[in-house]
């Protein structure tokens, strides 16, 4: 059985993150799969790496949430969504792959405080990272996905959703994205001071 890689930040993981969400959301191959499955304005422009403290500003609260989705107009109904990129082993085509339920469980109580603190609405999307040797059929992890800890331990709001996206998002032509929603992210009447402080990142900026 062989675990699914994940990056870290010594081999560049939180600038991966950050280069597989810039795609996901301003990519023609992926964005408008993104509004049709996940439900999302195409109007809500994306903030990546956000700070917890700049979005909330409560006493200091440790990380960052991936993306931030709003409709300037609209910043009552903000979208997080949190990415956790899984790369697929070389010999994934003929092994049994291990999800890396530790790390897994980390992005579990970090999307749950997320739910706690009052967005309108939270996606997990999880990503498998694949090429052309690699396969594409997501059934072996969905099925780990569906039986494991991970969709259980999630908070009752939050969306869980699966993607197969390419190894260097934006190196090459990778076609439509390949995206299976688990279960729907439900809104919620979000918090006020998340609505203000939504209201001033997408403040046009002076001059």
């Amino acid at each position: 059985m062989v675990p699914l890689v994940t990056p870290t930040e010594r081999d560049g993981g939180a600038s991966a993150t950050t280069r597989l969400a810039t795609w996901l959301l301003e990519s023609a191959d992926a964005r408008p799969r993104l509004d049709a499955d996940l439900g999302l304005s195409p109007w809500a422009a994306p903030r990546y790496g956000l700070t917890l403290d700049r979005l909330t500003e409560l006493p200091p609260l440790a990380g960052t949430v991936d993306v931030l989705l709003a409709d300037p107009r609209e910043p009552r109904d903000a979208v997080i969504m949190e990415l956790r990129r899984l790369r697929l082993p070389p010999l994934s085509r003929t092994t049994t792959l291990r999800l890396p339920v530790a790390e897994l469980a980390m992005t579990v109580r970090h999307v749950n405080r997320l739910a706690e603190i009052g967005f309108g609405r939270i996606w997990l999307l999880l990503c498998l990272a694949a090429d052309d040797l690699t396969p594409t059929d997501p059934a072996a992890v969905l099925k780990q996905v569906d039986e494991g800890p991970v969709s259980k331990l999630l908070h009752l709001s939050v969306g869980l959703a699966f993607a197969v996206v390419p190894l260097v998002p934006g190196a090459a032509p990778f076609g439509p994205l390949k995206l299976l929603v688990r279960r729907p992210a439900v809104s919620v009447h979000q918090s006020a001071r998340v609505t203000t402080m939504v209201a001033r990142l997408y403040q046009p900026r002076p001059g």
